[in-house]
């Protein structure tokens, strides 16, 4: 047995006022004149911005992580050189949440006709590609990334 227990209502689609009962159309119209006011623009406006400025952050610490692990490694040999050896690849392990980030920052990566960043123009950086099934199985499965120093 289903229960309809209630319909959210949404302004953005055309409303059909005939299915609507005397209480859902006072709230369809009390909302739709709040959302048309400048107070609650101007609010959403701010909201947008701060979630902008919060995603530009953690863009630019991604980057500055990547950037500062890679430069370590690659270019400065940390981990190997007290082993007299030299490292030319390295395999960064990001978590999964920052796929969103890592789609503005290395664009390259997922649309090979784009442009590289600048900043990791010293770099050859690839995706290890995972079966799908597997992403889809594990959706929290870290993203890996192959990453080599350009020679001259």
């Amino acid at each position: 047995m289903r229960v309809k227990v209630r319909e959210k209502l949404d302004l953005d689609k055309p409303i059909n006022l005939k299915r609507l009962g005397p209480k859902d159309k006072v709230v369809a119209g009390i909302l739709s004149q709040i959302r048309h006011t400048s107070l609650y623009k101007s609010l959403k406006r701010k909201k947008e911005e701060e979630a902008y400025v919060e995603q530009t952050k953690n863009d630019e610490m991604l980057k500055n992580y990547i950037l500062a692990y890679l430069y370590s490694e690659l270019s400065q040999n940390k981990t190997l050189s007290q082993y007299g050896k030299e490292c030319s690849e390295v395999i960064l392990s990001l978590n999964h949440k920052y796929e969103d980030s890592l789609k503005r920052i290395l664009p390259n990566l997922y649309n090979p006709e784009s442009e590289p960043s600048k900043d990791f123009i010293a770099f050859d950086i690839l995706r290890v590609e995972e079966n799908p099934d597997l992403r889809l199985a594990f959706a929290d499965m870290p993203i890996l990334l192959k990453a080599q120093k350009k020679v001259l």
